[in-house]
């Protein structure tokens, strides 16, 4: 932007002008914002200010004055962004010495951020010192301290207030860029041209150009709610046009200032014309110079737009990649404004034209840069170094099938003395060191899992390099295998099973006695005791095998030959014990079971039965192993005969003893016929299939005589033998 001005200030006249409107272009060091000016003026300056007016950051920004001339002194409000220019003493400076001034002032960037300055455009403004110029307006604005001032006399004193031609008004305030510019030129309560005193309700900016508009009334911007498009910054509530004395007399706008509520601080509010207490006591006015007939041209003001377009690559050297691997060049251009870049060599780059690419050069390549911001250009070299990978290789028979371990050595460039060797077999490292020990190992290939591949891992100097060979041929793994017993009876079963099994495998089993089976689990029976070495051989589908033997591996133990004899084997009740030899063979121990219930361990037993009947005496001989075998052998407990008694009583004392019966454990009632007979072979008393007693009556009821009777008796015993006895008895009373 270019302005300049020739404006009389009553008889004075002043002039400024910069004579290029190219923007200018800060790199990276400081550059001169102004080189091109020229200052003319009839009178005396009392001096002039430089100011960042747009785009200003505190943290970064800011101008220097290198004292070129004597006569001038510069002092830099870093708050506000601006430098100001002032005679030094008495001096009174001449245009030239301000333009010679102001042409040594440089412009630096002060940030230590990664990313460099912050991009964009910085406007300056040079200006006189005593009014500030707003780029965005094209007015002068001032705050004139008056305590207590009215809002109308505020008015009158602004409207009669020239600057270098330009005539003054209270404010107005039409934009959130001019609000926040007159922001830093309050300095306490201030009138502003904004009024609602003709028509209560209505406001309206009634001085200035915008005082013109709507045939004089001035221009509309609130009605009971902001007017569409137009600005307005009332605080909260406002404007509530307070009454008193029930008259409306808030009518007249002001910018607050409040010291201990900085929030609600600039911002609008309505007053009556003279003010209010406390806070709210006028400190002055804000005067805008500007809005000049159609035709005028007032330009006492000159700006320049500064663009920061500073490029920032990195410095840091880059360091060594291997062959293979990628490296980003310099970093990311996260600024809106990017600058162009491009890279040479393009070969081996993501993108040549970024800030940031990928390089994966074959080898060390240097890349050149040139990137270009605005007016801005750098360039630079990277260099790449790029370490070769050693190379690896090592060399498997594909058609053998190797056993639990191989023997491979290392083929390759690489130097064993100074590399490090890492042999893996499926995931397992099996050795990894550095030297000629390790250029060759053997791989335990049986205590792997079921993935054959070997992977060697070679690193020289820091880079790396593999080789890997799969589905190498190998015998299947093959534990030894499990059975139930080792120790089992001839006549039992041994199961036999694979550990851990591969279900694609094939298992087959030779058991040493000239039979075999298959599959992961069997069962096997020996037909002779002995002990027996088994076989067990893996196939899998690659015809590879593996075999294992286990030597006496099962004992099929040998059974008992049991036997025994008895001194009788039919006796009677009477003489009921019988005696047996043990001639057992192979047997420890022994279990006699004589079918009556009862048993015994002894090895030569002697048993003696309680009753008649048939019985089968089994002996159980076991060996040390618990391997047995049974026999038996058929007894008999006969019925002998019956022993009554030869005389009985009726009035015997014991009720039992009344009875003459004749009984004995296994006699049973069918076929039982007992007889008394007298001396004259008369039939006294007679029973049959009835085993009952002689009560000593005859059959008419009466009692028999005393004396001696004879009794017959036919009966049969449990084990269906018939028996006859005969005797006499005596009864007596």
């Amino acid at each position: 932007m270019l302005l300049f001005a020739r404006i009389a200030k009553g008889t004075d006249a002043f002039t400024i002008k910069l004579n290029n409107s190219s923007p200018i272009q800060y790199c990276n060091d400081p550059v001169v914002v102004a080189p091109y000016l020229t200052i003319s003026a009839s009178g005396s300056i009392s001096g002039m200010k430089v100011s960042i007016t747009n785009g200003f950051i505190t943290s970064e920004d800011e101008l220097v004055y290198s004292g070129a001339v004597g006569t001038i002194s510069g002092t830099w409000n870093a708050t506000q962004g601006t430098m100001y220019l002032q005679p030094t003493g008495s001096a009174n400076p001449l245009p030239s010495d301000y333009e010679k001034a102001i042409e040594s002032i440089v412009y630096k960037n002060n940030t230590n951020a990664v990313g460099g300055p912050t991009l964009g455009n910085r406007e300056i403004s040079i200006t006189l010192i005593d009014a500030d110029y707003l780029p965005a307006t094209q007015h002068f604005y001032r705050f004139v301290t008056k305590p207590g001032i009215s809002w109308t006399t505020a008015k009158a004193e602004a409207e009669s207030t020239m600057y270098f031609g330009l005539r003054g008004y209270l404010a107005t305030v039409t934009s959130q860029a001019e609000n926040d510019f007159i922001r830093l030129k309050t300095k306490g309560v201030g009138w502003i041209g904004a009024s609602d005193d003709p028509t209560e309700g209505e406001w309206r900016w009634v001085t200035g150009p915008e005082g013109l508009e709507d045939n004089g009334k001035g221009q509309l911007f609130w009605q009971g709610g902001t007017v569409s498009g137009e600005y307005t910054n009332w605080n909260s509530g406002e404007p509530n046009d307070s009454p008193t004395a029930l008259t409306h007399e808030e009518d007249y706008a002001h910018i607050t200032y409040f010291p201990n509520n900085p929030a609600n601080s600039y911002k609008w509010n309505d007053l009556p014309n003279r003010g209010g207490t406390g806070d709210f006591v006028p400190a002055g006015y804000l005067i805008e110079f500007g809005g000049l007939p159609v035709g005028l041209v007032v330009e006492i003001s000159a700006t320049l737009d500064l663009q920061v377009n500073t490029i920032t690559l990195n410095t840091d050297e880059i360091a060594p990649i291997c062959e293979g691997e990628s490296v980003t060049l310099n970093q990311p251009d996260n600024n809106a404004n990017r600058a162009t870049y491009q890279w040479s060599p393009a070969a081996g780059l993501s993108n040549p034209t970024i800030a940031n690419p990928v390089a994966s050069p074959l080898t060390t390549t240097t890349y050149t840069v040139v990137a270009t911001r605005g007016g801005c250009s750098i360039e630079r070299d990277f260099i790449v170094d790029v370490i070769p990978k050693p190379k690896v290789d090592f060399t498997i028979d594909p058609t053998t099938c190797y056993g639990y371990s191989l023997d491979v050595a290392y083929i390759g460039d690489a130097d064993p003395a100074i590399s490090n060797f890492s042999w893996i077999f499926d995931k397992d490292t099996i050795a990894s060191g550095t030297g000629p020990s390790f250029a060759m190992v053997n791989i335990p290939l049986g205590v792997a899992a079921s993935n054959r591949e070997i992977t060697l891992v070679v690193t020289q100097n820091g880079c790396t390099n593999s080789h890997t060979v799969s589905n190498i041929l190998v015998n299947p793994d093959l534990s030894l295998p499990e059975v139930n017993a080792t120790i089992q009876c001839q006549d039992e079963s041994f199961d036999f099973s694979v550990v851990n099994p591969n279900p694609l495998v094939k298992y087959d089993w030779n058991f040493g006695d000239g039979k075999a089976g298959t599959g992961t689990n069997t069962t096997h029976q020996y037909q002779q005791s002995g002990k027996y070495t088994i076989q067990l051989t893996a196939t899998n589908s690659d015809n590879c095998i593996n075999t294992v033997f286990i030597n006496d591996m099962v004992y099929a133990a040998p059974l008992t030959a049991p036997s025994f004899s008895m001194d009788h084997s039919i006796v009677n009740n009477n003489k009921p014990t019988i005696k047996f030899s043990n001639s057992s063979t192979g047997a420890v121990n022994y279990l006699w079971d004589f079918g009556d219930g009862t048993s015994t361990s002894d090895e030569n037993p002697t048993h003696s039965y309680a009753a008649i009947g048939h019985y089968r005496v089994l002996l159980k001989a076991m060996s040390e192993y618990n391997c047995s075998d049974t026999i038996s052998h058929p007894v008999m407990v006969e019925f002998d005969r019956i022993f009554p008694p030869n005389a009985f009583s009726p009035n015997a004392p014991e009720p039992k003893d009344r009875v003459f019966l004749i009984n004995a454990e296994g006699i049973i009632s069918q076929g039982y016929r007992f007889m008394i007979l007298s001396r004259w072979d008369d039939i006294v008393f007679e029973v049959k299939d009835e085993i009952k007693g002689w009560d000593g009556k005859m059959k008419n009821g009466s009692f028999a005589p005393a004396g001696s009777y004879l009794w017959i008796l036919y009966y049969s015993d449990s084990l269906g033998f018939k028996h006859q006895q005969k005797g006499t008895v005596t009864l007596v009373y």
